[in-house]
């Protein structure tokens, strides 16, 4: 709808990238994963806007089908990778890596941008204080500083409302630049 497109312009217009998020059950399923990708790109050619890649909802993924989806999109990055119960370099690197389709048994051109830490792994999983949370934060980033890797994070919107909240996430901005 319009609302939608205004919204989306808006944000490609801040200098920001739009991202797909498909929905839970798209992870194993090429009907609703090629459904949900055809409706943001309905909009994003609107826009003169080209999706370059996401992550699926609740890094729902499963290594023998979702990666070749996001292949056969022509996505060229998937941010799904991530422990939801810790932090830490799931794929054992702080780099972007390519994919393999094990089924295929052929290297994808999708690449792996490795997520490293998410805002419900340490307060619901981990079960983090703000003081704690920074640290485990702060060391990560630094080893991603010190092999010159890329540090990615996740913080859903309504999780940065209050004050405090905003702080607490300008802290970690602050931690990783």
């Amino acid at each position: 709808n319009h609302q939608f497109e205004n919204l989306f312009r808006e944000i490609i217009n801040r200098g920001h990238e739009v991202g797909f998020h498909p929905s839970y059950h798209a992870a194993r399923s090429p009907e609703i994963f090629d459904r949900e990708i055809k409706r943001l790109r309905k909009v994003a050619d609107k826009c003169n806007y080209q999706i370059k890649g996401g992550r699926q909802h609740y890094l729902n993924w499963d290594f023998r089908c979702t990666w070749s989806y996001w292949e056969k999109a022509n996505l060229t990055y998937d941010s799904t990778m991530m422990f939801h119960d810790r932090v830490g370099f799931r794929s054992g690197t702080c780099y972007p890596h390519s994919l393999y389709d094990i089924i295929q048994r052929k290297s994808l051109k999708l690449q792996q941008k490795p997520l490293m830490v998410m805002d419900a792994t340490l307060e619901h999983y981990m079960k983090l204080s703000q003081p704690e949370s920074l640290e485990k934060i702060e060391a990560i980033s630094r080893e991603c500083k010190k092999y010159g890797g890329i540090m990615s994070i996740l913080f859903h919107n309504h999780v940065v409302i209050s004050k405090s909240q905003q702080k607490f996430y300008l802290k970690i901005l602050d931690i990783i630049k």
